[in-house]
C-alpha cells in the first residue's frame, strides 16, 4: 500500500492590527489547518516588519532575554515596554509599538497632532543605560506622526520656538521650530550603531509621505494631514539649514510618522527593510524550502503591503523557491484584481458572510481558522 504524502505547511501571518498579533494568527491557521487536513506537517514563524512582535522574533530568533521598563506612551501616561537584549546584552532590541504605538490607544484617542514618540527615546535611554554599542529599532504601528521629534527631545535634543522655550510634543507643533540644538544629546549615542528595521518605503514628504499616507490610519482629518504636511516640511527645511540634512530624499523616511528620515539624519542610523532584515535573522529561505504550501495573513491588504509589508517580502521569497502562497486578509481593496498581486497565488478574505468590520475584527480568530481549514482541505484534493 502506498504510504501518503506529509503535506508540509509554513504558516507566517503577520500581525493582523487590531485584532491578532502574528503569534496569534499562526496559532489560527494552523488549527485550521489541521481541521482541514489530517496527516500535515505544520512550521510556525510569525513574521514581522519592523512592527509588533518584532522585538519577540528577533529576541526568539537569536537566542536573547527581554526586559521591561516604565515609559511614557504616545499621550504621555506612563506604560509598561519591552525591549530585548541579544548577542550576549551587546545588542539592544526594541520597537517603536512598544512605547509609541497605535495598539496602545482607544480608538476615541488617536490624535497625531498629540501622539508623541518620545517614550521610544526613553526605551533607547534605557537600552544605552545596559552598555549596548548596538541597536536594531522596529518601526511600524506607531500612532504618531511627529518626524521623531520625540525620541530627540527624550535623547536630549533641545528643539525651540522663537522665544527659545522648548516646543511641546506631537506633530501639531514642528511648525514652530525655530532651533536645533544637539550639544546636550546623549554622548553615548556617537559610539552606538543604530540600524532602524523599516516597514514602508515612502519617502517623508508629498502625496506617497508620512501625513497623506499613514496619517489618516492614525485618526487624521484631511485638515489635520494638511497641517502635518506642512509642519514636517517646516522641521526639514529647519534640518536643511541648521545642518545640510535633506530628509525628504531619504528612502524609507516616512516610516512611522517620519521617524525614520530624522534618525536616519541626526543619529546616523542605517535604514534597511525590516521584512528582509527579520526574514535572513529567522532563516525564512530554508523554511519555504522545506514547505508544500505558505499561508501568510495580514489585516488588510491595499497597495501598502506591496511597499514593504511582511506579507508581500515573504510572497516573494516563496515565489523565488516556487512554493505557492495564500495570504489571509480582513479586507481586500475595492475592485480587487488578482493580478495587481501576482505573487500570492490566492488572496482569501476572512468574512464569510456579510458583516461589520467590527464584527469582522472581534471574530479573527475563529474566521482565520474557518477560512484556513476550507482551504487546506481543497488543498488536500
Amino acid at each position: 500500500m502506498t504510504k501518503k504524502k506529509v503535506i508540509t505547511f509554513l504558516v507566517a501571518p503577520n500581525t493582523m492590527k487590531g485584532s491578532l498579533s502574528a503569534i496569534a494568527a499562526a496559532a489560527a491557521l494552523r488549527r485550521g489547518i489541521e481541521r482541514g487536513l489530517p496527516n500535515v506537517k505544520i512550521i510556525e514563524q510569525p513574521i514581522a516588519d519592523g512592527g509588533e512582535l518584532t522585538t519577540e522574533i528577533l529576541v526568539a530568533a537569536l537566542g536573547g532575554v527581554m526586559k521591561e521598563v516604565t515609559v511614557k506612551d504616545p499621550l504621555g501616561r506612563n506604560v509598561k515596554a519591552k525591549y530585548g537584549l541579544v548577542e550576549e546584552g551587546k545588542t539592544g532590541v526594541l520597537e517603536v509599538a512598544a512605547a509609541s504605538g497605535i495598539s496602545l490607544l482607544k480608538p476615541d484617542e488617536l490624535n497625531p497632532m498629540r501622539a508623541s514618540t518620545f517614550g521610544t527615546g526613553q526605551l533607547i535611554t534605557a537600552i544605552l543605560d545596559q552598555g549596548c554599542k548596538r541597536i536594531l529599532l522596529g518601526l511600524g504601528n506607531s500612532a504618531t506622526v511627529d518626524a521623531g521629534t520625540g525620541i530627540l527631545k527624550a535623547l536630549g535634543v533641545r528643539l525651540t520656538e522663537r522665544n527659545k522655550s522648548a516646543i511641546p510634543l506631537g506633530g501639531s507643533y514642528l511648525h514652530t521650530i525655530v532651533n536645533i540644538d544637539m550639544a546636550e544629546m546623549d554622548h553615548r549615542l556617537h559610539d552606538t550603531e543604530i540600524i532602524v528595521l523599516c516597514d514602508v518605503e515612502n519617502t517623508l514628504l508629498g502625496k506617497e509621505g508620512a501625513a497623506y499616507v499613514f496619517g489618516p490610519q492614525k485618526g487624521a482629518t484631511g485638515e489635520q494631514v494638511r497641517l502635518l504636511e506642512e509642519n514636517m516640511e517646516h522641521f526639514a527645511k529647519v534640518s536643511n539649514k541648521l545642518f545640510g540634512f535633506d530628509l525628504p530624499s531619504i528612502k524609507h523616511g516616512a516610516a512611522a510618522g517620519g521617524v525614520a528620515a530624522t534618525l536616519a539624519a541626526y543619529l546616523n542610523a542605517t535604514l534597511v527593510d525590516g521584512t528582509q532584515y527579520l526574514m535572513e535573522v529567522v532563516g525564512m529561505t530554508d523554511k519555504i524550502a522545506q514547505a508544500d504550501f505558505v499561508f501568510t495573513a495580514e489585516g488588510r491588504l491595499d497597495e501598502q503591503t506591496l511597499k514593504g509589508k511582511g506579507p508581500h517580502g515573504l510572497a516573494l521569497l516563496a515565489n523565488e523557491h516556487g512554493k505557492p502562497i495564500v495570504c489571509f486578509t480582513g479586507s481586500v481593496p475595492i475592485g480587487f484584481k488578482p493580478e495587481d498581486y501576482p505573487m500570492f497565488q490566492g488572496v482569501i478574505a476572512l468574512p464569510n458572510r456579510p458583516m461589520s468590520l467590527n464584527d469582522c475584527m472581534t471574530n479573527a480568530t475563529e474566521l482565520l481558522e474557518y477560512q484556513a481549514m476550507q482551504v487546506a482541505r481543497l488543498l488536500g484534493v
